[in-house]
């Protein structure tokens, strides 16, 4: 049981690490293409979509920078 806690606590930070959220919409939910554009204007990002919470997807989510 400790073990499975650890391995989803362990999975949950890698996923966290994989993205950097940017807060505001930037055209979430309704309009994903424009998360992605803002995402790639703001620097050297590799694109980004809506997220958040279930079917709520307000949060732009940028993916993380380029090396």
């Amino acid at each position: 049981m400790k073990a499975n806690v650890f391995f989803i606590g362990l999975l949950i930070v890698l996923l966290f690490q994989h993205a950097k959220v940017i807060s505001g919409s930037n055209g979430c939910p309704y309009d994903q293409n424009e998360c992605n554009a803002y995402c790639h204007n703001i620097g050297c990002h590799r694109g980004g979509y809506c997220g958040g919470m279930m079917i709520l997807k307000i949060t732009c989510t940028c993916l993380r920078p380029c090396s």
